[in-house]
């Protein structure tokens, strides 16, 4: 199925336990997608445990309708994957489109990668004895349980179709279970009119006075909700050997997460003064432009969204090969003309600390500039939600309720 095949006007349901357009990455995407098939002419309901009213940037059009649940988390997660489906079908809904863990639905979108891949990633630096416990809470968790039985059963369904953000991604299900005819993948978009490089001089001047940074100083910018999975334990003590040869690189983070034991971090680091703790931020286009180099050491990210805008925004990234925003050889060293340095370890701290330093040469930073713009022009949502809309339509026209004409 391709954007160009005429597909039937459908009644989608989709079902998302909460939806608040600032959570994340997620969130975003899900409401770009919605926008996108009401576009199309498509009639679209969103199935959520909230009320209406507790629902923030679900696109106009979209219905909204409040699954009933209650209960401890692992039976809330039960009920709602049970009660999703059978209302999305009593309310006359051609096809189901799940992005969370709901066994019966027609197409499962997972963006945030397998059960047991994310786990893992947590699990990443603990000693041994805190791995050994962690998994064995993990393994007793009522709601871990559940988790895995329903990922299990949705990718063992020859009867779901399975939606992948990136090649990364669609690897991990398919060493999940999936049968990978059943998998299709649809590359996460970017705004590349919002996120652009195209920016006045006093625009540039502000944002990098709100980073606390001189004209002269090298902005290494981290944005995040988990501050934990996405490494900055990790680039705190990179950033720290590379300050040591390159005095004016500086790091600004930016995230909701709990920031006080990577404060006391940094303070051991002896970096205090050069870190800049932005908390959560609005207008992310802006940073974005304003930075030198944007870098996400990350253990799990099957395809990061502020990645991608970084490298619309034309800021180079250093990320690890668990991002599946990023494709390519993967570079240990310092930068030379890519868009990206995708490290195979994001706890390596040494590697990260080179590439950093790397990027304080201007002329360098220049190069890969141009080159991280260019790397997404063509990455469009509008590439990434005809997609989705083809396997929804293919979907429900398997389960004869509407699709392809």
């Amino acid at each position: 199925m391709t954007a160009d095949t005429a597909t039937r006007a459908m009644h989608i349901g989709i079902g998302l336990d909460h939806f608040d357009i600032a959570k994340g990455g997620l969130e975003r995407a899900l409401a770009d997608l919605m926008r996108f098939l009401l576009a199309r002419g498509h009639r679209v309901t969103l199935f959520t445990m909230d009320e209406p009213e507790q629902i923030r940037g679900v696109p106009v059009g979209v219905a909204l309708v409040r699954v009933q649940v209650s209960g401890m988390r692992a039976a809330r997660e039960r009920a709602f994957a049970r009660n999703f489906v059978s209302q999305a079908h009593a309310a006359g809904c051609d096809v189901t489109l799940g992005l969370r863990h709901c066994p019966g639905v027609d197409v499962y979108y997972p963006h945030g990668g397998t059960v047991d891949d994310s786990l893992r990633a947590r699990y990443r630096g603990a000693s041994r004895l805190g791995r050994t416990v962690r998994e064995l809470v993990s393994a007793l968790s009522p709601k871990h349980r559940w988790f895995r039985e329903a990922e299990r059963r949705l990718l063992a369904d020859e009867a779901v179709r399975t939606v992948a953000v990136s090649r990364l991604a669609a690897d991990a299900l398919v060493r999940a279970g999936a049968t990978s005819s059943r998998v299709t993948v649809a590359e996460n978009g970017v705004d590349v009119e919002r996120f652009h490089p195209r920016v006045s001089r006093e625009d540039v001047a502000e944002m990098r006075a709100r980073f606390g940074a001189r004209p002269a100083d090298v902005v290494v910018f981290f944005a995040s909700h988990d501050f934990r999975l996405k490494g900055l334990g990790t680039l705190l003590e990179a950033f720290a050997r590379a300050v040591r040869t390159e005095p004016a690189l500086r790091l600004a983070v930016a995230g909701r997460d709990s920031t006080r034991s990577f404060r006391e971090r940094a303070r051991r680091l002896g970096i205090e003064r050069r870190v800049q703790w932005l908390g959560e931020i609005r207008d992310l286009e802006r940073w974005l432009r304003a930075a030198d180099v944007f870098a996400l050491p990350t253990s799990h990210d099957p395809c990061s969204l502020v990645t991608l805008e970084a490298l619309a925004s034309g800021c180079p990234v250093i990320t690890s090969r668990y991002n599946g925003a990023v494709d390519g050889e993967t570079i240990s060293g310092a930068p030379g003309v890519s868009p990206a340095i995708v490290l195979d370890d994001p706890d390596d701290a040494g590697s990260l600390a080179v590439a950093l330093s790397g990027f304080a040469e201007s002329g360098v930073r220049s190069a890969c500039a141009k080159a991280a713009r260019a790397s997404v022009e063509g990455r469009t949502w509008e590439r990434c939600h005809a997609i989705v809309e083809g396997v929804l339509a293919s979907a429900a026209a398997e389960r004869g309720r509407g699709g392809t004409s």
